[in-house]
């Protein structure tokens, strides 16, 4: 698995770094409890696989695949939230792992993971190699925040927001599981399960 990241010598956004670091640093209360609406979708996991969590910040993603008996490795660019990922798994018995990592800078291996998660982090051009990455039969999931979402929160800012039906076309080289999209709960979020076909015909 080759990944650029500062431990191998890559670069990675020292101001991106330092600003992830110091808000997790002022956290005092972050929940690791899973989105529940996945619960749903459990059965399409591949016990004993290799998961990729994008984004992984304090890891509540990695430590639901990890509950499943995935070899989970947890990417983010702040070493803060993975060092409390870490902990987290830690506590829950789990082993994950963690690696600092400049998205922008990312490789994966072709085929190299059985599900990859990408939860509140946008990026349209990940999707090329998330798709590549995954091994067929694969399963890909996410939650994104979509651009309806700054009327009535002004974080994320707009740079950071999916538009409307972006993520679905996005996938569309994957069989949708499910997808949903709109306002869920207190925000506009667009969500997605999907997976690789293991043959052309599938």
């Amino acid at each position: 698995v080759i990944f650029r990241n500062s431990i191998d010598g890559w670069p990675v956004s020292k101001f991106d770094q330092i600003k992830w670091d110091e808000i997790y640093s002022r956290q005092t209360c972050l929940s690791v409890e899973p989105p529940a609406w996945l619960e749903e979708f459990r059965t399409w996991l591949i016990p004993d696989g290799l998961g990729l969590d994008i984004a992984s910040g304090t890891g509540r993603i990695a430590l639901w695949l990890a509950g499943f008996g995935l070899n989970v490795t947890a990417i983010d660019i702040s070493e803060v939230a993975l060092n409390l990922a870490s902990a987290n798994a830690e506590k829950r018995g789990f082993t994950i792992k963690t690696m600092v990592v400049d998205l922008d800078e990312l490789i994966l291996p072709v085929g190299g993971f059985d599900v990859i998660t990408c939860f509140h982090y946008w990026q349209p051009d990940l999707f090329t190699i998330i798709y590549d990455s995954l091994r067929p039969g694969g399963i890909f999931m996410a939650e994104i925040f979509t651009e309806p979402n700054l009327e009535r929160h002004e974080h994320p800012r707009a740079q950071y927001l999916a538009e409307t039906g972006k993520l679905k076309r996005v996938c569309d080289s994957l069989q949708t599981i499910g997808y949903e999209e709109g306002w869920l709960g207190e925000n506009s979020l667009a969500r997605v399960v999907a997976r690789k076909n293991k043959f052309p015909s599938d």
